[in-house]
């Protein structure tokens, strides 16, 4: 049956007329030119699409307790783009905001700065801005989130819409690849929380990068000048795993060399404690009051800053006695004054 089949085929082209040959070539031609200009734009589109990740530090483990940076992060090696529109979810049960931090962002016109929009299942973190200057690029970064892991469990960060605006002159929105960041939160001495690679939609991951990023430094790093270090943003917080003590959150930062040690005294009452070696989110029981926060780089240059808590001062058995005292001292004052005119 085959080889009748076979004949029956090369009997077709015989007979086919002599005129009818360059009408089929063209037709053949012109199927050919139309796959391939069908197929261009495809392949185009595959190998310029931008890619859109988390990168987490530290990247080792995730600990309840122990505050870890999730940058958005924006690879695009063949286009140039000006122009973000990003929102991702994470779940409020594991996770609590620490910051928000646009330092280092590409962004640098804020249609609206960074917010959060609460959920009870889901929180949302929106950003849309522009730049001056426009990215083209590996690891440009978006924004940093400091998150405090506050349960243990399975949870990931996922992005909810993603638009990045070419810029070309045409104001073209495209959809850059993008996938959840999937980890389980552990407590401490329970084991290693996972951090596995993420895996962008439609596309392979950049290499050498933890869920889509490049693995980065502990967060007991900090990179610093050759002249001073600089400590930013001290501040207290809620402590959500142990209400009885509060967090202090800080940041050292600037360009060249490694910070030494960063060490901390604090006060509760009238005098100093001891100095002490401190990180970022170190706890301090609820009634201390002021904290002298001591950063020391490798070139032995220091740097100091207090940061008060106003509120634990006023919740002080010893203000009213303080209070007490100095109003005594000042009636007393006022009466030798008093005292003094009356006599002259």
């Amino acid at each position: 049956m085959s080889e009748k089949k076979s004949g029956n085929w090369k009997k077709v082209s015989k007979v086919c007329p002599s005129g009818m040959l360059p009408f089929l070539g063209s037709i053949k031609k012109g199927a050919l030119l139309l796959i391939l200009l069908l197929a261009a734009p495809l392949g185009v589109l595959s190998a310029t699409t931008p890619i859109l990740y988390f990168e987490v530090v530290p990247s080792s483990s995730i600990i309840v307790g122990s505050a870890i940076d999730v940058k958005i992060r924006l690879d695009s090696v063949d286009n140039d783009l000006n122009a973000y529109d990003i929102e991702f979810l994470y779940q409020p049960r594991f996770f609590t905001v620490v910051k928000l931090d646009t330092s280092y962002s590409l962004v640098d016109q804020w249609q609206n700065q960074p917010s959060i929009f609460a959920d009870e299942e889901n929180n949302l973190v929106r950003l849309r801005g522009s730049s001056s200057n426009s990215f083209r690029g590996q690891g440009g970064e978006l924004l940093t989130i400091r998150f405090l892991p506050i349960q243990e469990g399975v949870t990931a960060l996922r992005f909810h819409n993603a638009l990045v605006s070419l810029a070309d002159g045409s104001g073209a929105k495209i959809s850059p690849q993008y996938g959840p960041f999937n980890t389980t939160i552990t407590s401490l001495g329970s084991g290693s929380g996972s951090i596995p690679q993420g895996q962008p939609t439609g596309g392979q991951p950049p290499s050498s990068q933890s869920s889509g990023g490049s693995p980065a430094s502990s967060d007991n790093s900090y990179s610093v000048s050759t002249t001073l270090p600089g400590i930013e943003s001290p501040s207290f917080i809620q402590n959500p795993s142990e209400p009885s003590k509060k967090l202090l959150t800080f940041s050292v930062s600037s360009e060249g060399s490694r910070v030494k040690e960063v060490t901390a005294r604090s006060r509760a009452f009238l005098t100093w404690s001891d100095w002490q070696p401190v990180q970022d989110l170190q706890p301090f029981p609820d009634n201390v009051w002021a904290v002298e926060l001591k950063a020391v780089d490798e070139e032995g240059s220091s740097v100091q800053k207090v940061v008060y808590d106003w509120r634990a001062l006023g919740k002080s058995p010893f203000v009213p006695l303080l209070i007490g005292i100095i109003a005594v001292i000042a009636a007393g004052y006022i009466y030798m004054r008093f005292r003094a005119k009356g006599e002259i």
